[in-house]
Formats: structure tokens, sequence, C-alpha cells
């Protein structure tokens, strides 16, 4: 790997002002990394010399770190953008080459290293989009710092037979589920509450409610049914439900709730829930922490 050590990407000011007009975003290409400035961002970027991007690209130190009793490994270097102080609505696409040594890309995730601590600390970001020849990860930005791509390794003691094993270990690499009652156990037959899974999708969507506000809200504690978990997820993720109908061919379709019904279509459309052996949708049935997983691995591989 080659690293680069405060390259600059500038424009002066005339030449970023053609190009704003033109509508065109700003590509930069290496072998390492590519860094898309779309056009709207263009603007932001024009500090009082032109448009400025200080780049750096590093190895790490570290192969890793470990935390909460799992690995993190580094798969990728870590990738410095400064610019101008006052810019405030930045968005940089970025993408990062992946090192060989990458075991399973699915539990790679984004990190960025926190700012203001003397001592590398890393917090995960996302999942990141993986790229078609599994080499690559893409991800967005809305501010400048220090980011890199990171493999976590979860397991729990009770998963070594169950058939989500696999899903349930990519999720709790991304942060969005963790162990219950400890940190070696997953419970992964145990009926989710309303509460419970509203936490998952806050996790997926970097929404902020606290569990104190959800735990407040009606029927928190109740557990949820598969087509109520349905109309969480499609309004979590804010899902245009205007064009979803059609019929689903399950044997129990007349007993999906009128108010639930686009929401079950997309997602069965889309593949993120699936209907039983014999044909039912069972939507008036619990869901279990191991078939919330299994939803919330779909969800981040249709993204």
């Amino acid at each position: 790997m080659k690293d680069y050590n405060e390259v600059s990407f500038t424009l002066d000011k005339s030449a970023a002002k053609l190009l704003q007009e033109s509508g065109k975003d700003l590509l930069l290409s290496t072998a390492e990394f590519d860094i898309t400035i779309p056009n709207k961002s263009i603007v932001e970027l024009i500090g009082t010399s032109g448009l400025e991007l200080v780049v750096s690209l590093a190895e790490h130190k570290d192969k890793g770190f470990s935390k909460h009793h799992s690995e993190t490994t580094f798969t990728s270097p870590m990738i410095t953008i400064r610019g101008p102080q006052e810019a405030k609505n930045i968005l940089l696409e970025i993408s990062l080459k992946l090192m060989e040594a990458t075991k399973d890309i699915r539990k790679a995730g984004v990190y960025a290293e926190a700012q203001g601590v003397t001592t590398n600390a890393w917090s995960y970001k996302l999942a990141g989009m993986k790229a078609a020849d599994k080499k690559h990860i893409s991800f967005q930005i809305t501010q400048f710092g220090t980011y890199t791509i990171a493999e976590h390794a979860r397991s729990f003691d009770d998963l070594t037979a169950h058939w989500a094993k696999d899903e349930i270990e990519v999720i709790a690499a991304h942060g969005l589920m963790r162990g219950k009652d400890s940190i070696h156990t997953f419970k992964p037959n145990e009926v989710i509450t309303q509460a419970e899974f509203a936490t998952l999708l806050d996790r997926l969507t970097n929404n902020e409610k606290t569990w104190e506000q959800r735990i407040a809200e009606p029927g928190a504690r109740k557990p949820i049914t598969r087509e109520e978990m349905v109309v969480m997820l499609t309004r979590a993720l804010k899902i245009d439900l205007s064009h979803s109908s059609a019929s689903l061919g399950f044997k129990d379709e007349a007993y999906i709730s009128q108010d639930a019904k686009t929401a079950v279509v997309y997602a069965v459309s889309k593949g993120l829930i699936k209907g039983t052996t014999d044909n039912k949708l069972d939507p008036a049935g619990t869901l279990t922490r191991a078939q919330a997983a299994l939803v919330l691995y779909r969800v981040i591989h249709e993204q």
C-alpha cells in the first residue's frame, strides 16, 4: 500500500465556480481510494483560495482492537480528510480498498476516529456499501475526520447449532443486536417486544431515541407481531408505499390488517419476510430474536 501524506487537491475559485455551474460531480481517484464530491457540496469546499481538500492515507500501527470480549481487525488503511474550517453542510462519498486479509466482508463496517483524544479510539458508524468485486467499501461522510474499515468478529455461546447463527453474527458485528442477560448469550428463541424492535431500528437508522423513551411508549412491553414489525420497519426506513399493492397468494392473506397490507406487500416483494412452509404469512404471530436478526440481515443486504 502506498501512503499519502498530506496530499492537497485544489482548484482556484474561477475553476471551482465553473465546475459548480456545470452541474457535474468531481471524482478524485487513486489506487487505494476514491473520493466523489457531489456537485452540491462543491460550494461548501470553496475557501479563501478556492476549492481545497487535504487527504492523507496511512497504515494502522496495530492490527485492530478488542472490546466487549470481541475482536475488531482493521481491513483498510485509515484515511484522513480535511477541508475549509467554515465548511458546514458537506457530503463526500468515499470508497476504500480492502486489504487481502479481509475474511468476511459482511462483517466489515466503517469506523471513525474519535476527535480530541490522545489515543486511537474508533467508533462504529455504518455498514457501508459493499462493491460487487468485494474489494471495496463505499460510504458517505458529513464531516471531516479520519475513517477506516474494520471487520468485527462477535460470537455467542448459545448459537453453536442454531439455524440463524451466521446471520446473527453478521448483525452483531454491526452492533445492531447484542447479547441478552450476558455478553456471552444471545437468547435466539426469546420473543422480542415492541420496544426492543424499535430500539433495533433506532440503531439501524441512527435514531437518537433512548431505551427509556422506547419503554415508556404504549404497548412497549407487548410482544411484537410479524405485521407490526413490518409496519415499524417500513416507517423507520421511510419507504414510499404508494405503489405497493398486489395479491400475495398466502393462505391467510385475509388476516393481514388493512393498515399493514401495503407494508407487508413491500416487505414480501423485497424478500425481507417470507411465508411459512405451509404457505402462510402468520401476520399475528410473534417474532423471536433470531427472526428479528434475520430481517435486519436482509435489510442491510438489500440497501
